[in-house]
């Protein structure tokens, strides 16, 4: 894939796709995601969830 440096003159030339404030495309520097967060239980378990 090119990169997003080489390819935005063209794109803004002939497309009249203009990005102000992008630098490069996703997958041309590392992507740090963040772990979903953990949620407890929202209600009480039920008596016929307790069974042994």
């Amino acid at each position: 894939m090119a990169s997003f440096r080489a390819e935005a003159p063209r794109l803004a030339m002939d497309w009249g796709i203009n990005l102000r404030g992008v630098t490069h495309y996703t997958d041309e520097k590392g992507v740090a995601l963040d772990a979903a967060p953990v949620f407890g239980a929202v209600t009480a378990p039920t008596a016929a969830s307790r069974r042994s």
